[in-house]
């Protein structure tokens, strides 16, 4: 057996259009852009908040639903779900006393969508996310 890394198939990038970074506001902008993009991929680069995630891109779920699927235990998903909040990448409403979850973040669901592209499409334990369109949003 080989200890070499899988090789995995390139991924396309868009190309970026050559006068994207030329004037100065435009630099501005794509720094911002680059933040909020920063923030996006550091709530999902833990693998808790990943998996709960991927998981609620299923459809909404009450906390103990929530932890029986991910087998993730409570404190911790408490404080994942937490920073998920935060992030403005999940709602939650109460009802009576169970705690419902929900992805809101439309690009989260798009980045969920791209990583199961990426990862998950060949495995017949992974279910698709749905398209990105139907993130809930948080009450008002």
């Amino acid at each position: 057996m080989s200890n070499k890394p899988a090789k995995s198939d390139p991924v396309e990038v868009p190309a970026v259009a050559a006068s994207a970074a030329t004037a100065p506001g435009d630099v501005e902008q794509m720094r911002q852009h680059a933040r909020e993009a920063t923030a996006l991929l550091k709530a999902m680069g833990n693998e808790d908040r990943l998996l709960i995630l991927c998981t609620l891109s299923q459809g909404e779920l009450s906390v103990g639903e929530l932890e029986a699927r991910t087998q993730i235990h409570q404190p911790t998903l408490s404080q994942q779900l937490t920073v998920l909040r935060a992030q403005g990448m999940v709602s939650c409403r109460r009802d009576g006393r169970f705690v419902y979850y929900a992805v809101c973040s439309h690009a989260a669901l798009a980045t969920i969508e791209t990583l199961y592209g990426l990862f998950c499409a060949r495995s017949a334990s992974c279910v698709p996310p749905p398209a990105a369109k139907r993130a809930r949003r948080p009450p008002s």
